[in-house]
Parts: structure tokens; sequence; C-alpha cells
């Protein structure tokens, strides 16, 4: 394996692909409450900061450093710097081929079988209620098996 030089975390926000509303130039109301409703709902469910992008501020020269096509495939922006984190705003923080593009996992030789458990997280003062995580059946490990398994706690 080797080492990575750069991050990249996110938080959730409503981020619809940009040709859903290429012919009208902008979704109507109750399209865009539902879209936030949604983004709201994910945030809360996976511990994730929300950004509403009606308000957020994009960072030109950042925005500049990443590639359109990337953004427009996987429906994020970026959001800011952290140290050598790069911090974005998705639309689905379960894609789990847009973690694989973004922060891909390097191994020689190739395995055979990879299982990426990734975690964003932070300390609690108290207990807080949560709900049960629909967890998608675990992979068949087969031959070389590289399990990953790591966080970032905020």
């Amino acid at each position: 394996m080797q080492p990575r030089d750069e991050t990249v975390q996110a938080s959730v926000g409503q981020v619809p692909p940009a040709q859903f509303y290429a012919d009208t130039g902008e979704a109507p109301a109750e399209d865009r409450l539902e879209e936030t409703a949604h983004a709201r709902r994910l945030a809360d469910r996976y511990g994730m900061e929300f950004v509403d992008l009606e308000q957020f501020q994009i960072d030109h020269d950042l925005f500049r450093t990443i590639p359109a096509d990337l953004m427009l495939r996987y429906g994020f922006v970026p959001h800011h710097r952290e140290g050598r984190s790069l911090v974005i705003v998705v639309s689905d923080p379960t894609d789990l081929p847009m973690i694989d593009e973004l922060a891909p996992l390097e191994v020689s030789p190739a395995p055979d079988t990879v299982i990426r458990v990734l975690m964003d997280y932070r300390p609690l003062r108290k207990p807080v209620p949560a709900t049960e995580l629909e967890l998608p059946a675990p992979p068949v490990r087969r031959g070389f098996t590289v399990v990953e398994w790591g966080g970032i706690r905020r």
C-alpha cells in the first residue's frame, strides 16, 4: 500500500446534476425543497455537516483545481481544504464508485477482494439516540483480501 498525500472528506448538500435543470434554468420550488429535505436526512443519518448551497460561497480558485467532468459525474463541489484534505459537498455520501475514484486505494499486487470501511466521526459529550443502519451483505472473501479500516475524527 502506498501512503496518500491527500485525503477527501465530505459534507452533504443538495447538489443536483447540472443537466437535470438545463432546460428551465432552475428547479421547481417543491423539487428544491424535497432535495434539501433529502440531503438533510442523509447528513443527519451519517452524522455529517449539511451545507445549504443556496448560502454557499464557492472558492473559485479551489473550484478551478477540480476537473468539471468529475464534479458533474459524481455530483459534488469542493468546499475547502483542511490541511492536506479536500472537503467536498456531495449529494450522496454513500456513492462507492465516487469514493473509490476520489480516494483510491493503491495496492500491489492487486488484491482479489477489497473491503473498505471508512468512517467520519466526532466525540460525543453524552449518549445520543441512533437508528440501526442497514448494511449491505458482507463481500465474499476470495484469494488475497485487503481490508481498509479507517476514519476521520472531527
